[in-house]
């Protein structure tokens, strides 16, 4: 799942609920472990603002996991 489609279905989710806290942190969790692109020029391997690591990182593997 691409990140621009993890925020849209994360958002979705949150306006469902009637913008419910815990759907609010998690959709803040998604926004705040966004990729960018290394300064390396290495196709197809981002990093996590976030945290850090690499995209996608622990957080957002867990959140994808939960959400399928």
């Amino acid at each position: 799942m691409t990140y621009d489609d993890l925020c849209k279905k994360v958002e979705a989710l949150w306006h469902d609920s009637y913008k419910s806290k815990s759907w609010e942190i998690i959709w803040d969790l998604v926004k705040l472990h966004k990729p960018f692109d290394l300064p390396w020029e290495i196709k197809d391997l981002k990093g996590c603002e976030g945290c850090g690591h690499m995209y996608p990182c622990k957080t957002i593997e867990v959140i994808e996991k939960e959400l399928l």
